[in-house]
């Protein structure tokens, strides 16, 4: 009987061991268990939630980009009608024009204010403006906490106000009130550009080196947690192998028992 207890004991070790590595081949996971290896399974799961995080953090990186772009375009486009307009208030400048000639210009020039305002009403990436209110923006850059970068927006049309842009007069032969706020518009305006731009520029490099920590964090997860292939296939066929053997091993000895007991009973 004791033989029988042993090998019992034995063939529930060697099943335990086969079906663990069956497991870690068929699932490609090393660690299917917190038992299978805890301090393994705790880095695991903090470098899955890093992970995760850089993915939603370039995500909203990109999303930032988007919202950049979008202002960017909407400033491109003021910068050209204010471009226009002082095309307009240079000719304005020109003594022979008639009242007339004063009010064609002045009239396309109001036409381009409008487009100005409608511009910045209109830059906006899922209900948000960059141009249209100065308490800035907030992204979140990383995984963790204090990981941010802050975009500036800005009231423009409130600036462009406050520059008496709205109140341009082309039909005053006097243009020097024009040239000034002509000028500060779109002195500002090249300011928002080169911040826009330089903001755009952050926050894709920020993109760049979150790919290459989700790489390497990648790698290092799967050196825990993934199944080495090779290994457990090896590892597996000597166990299947020494199963064999206790199984012929537990037959023969239960053959020779029989046998005695026979010759026992003759």
């Amino acid at each position: 009987m004791s033989i029988n207890a042993a090998s019992v004991g034995l063939s529930h070790s060697l099943n335990n061991t086969v079906g663990s590595l069956q497991q870690q081949i068929s699932t490609g996971s090393r660690i299917n268990q917190a038992k299978d290896d805890p301090a393994g399974l705790q880095v695991s799961i903090e470098l899955s939630s890093q992970i995760r995080g850089n993915n939603i953090a370039m995500r909203n990186s990109n999303d930032g980009v988007s919202a950049l772009q979008i202002a960017e375009g909407g400033l491109s486009s003021v910068t050209d009608s204010l471009q226009r307009i002082r095309e307009l208030t240079v000719q304005a400048g020109n003594g022979t024009l008639s009242n007339s000639d004063r009010s064609a210009l002045q009239n396309e020039a109001d036409q381009l204010l409008e487009g100005i305002r409608d511009t910045i009403g209109s830059s906006e990436f899922n209900g948000k403006s960059m141009l249209k209110g100065d308490e800035g923006l907030n992204i979140q850059t990383g995984a963790d906490a204090g990981e941010q970068q802050g975009l500036r927006t800005v009231d423009l049309a409130a600036e462009l106000e406050s520059m008496d842009l709205f109140k341009l007069d082309l039909t005053n032969p006097d243009t020097s009130a024009a040239f000034d706020s002509l000028d500060g518009a779109l002195s500002l305006a090249g300011e928002l550009s080169s911040e826009f731009g330089a903001s755009q520029n952050r926050l894709e490099f920020g993109m760049d080196s979150l790919m290459n920590e989700n790489l390497n964090e990648t790698a290092a997860r799967s050196r825990i947690s993934d199944t080495d292939m090779a290994k457990a296939i090896s590892e597996m066929s000597q166990a299947q192998v020494k199963q064999q053997a206790e199984i012929a091993m537990l037959g023969q000895a239960n053959s020779s028992r029989g046998h005695v007991l026979s010759l026992l009973n003759v």
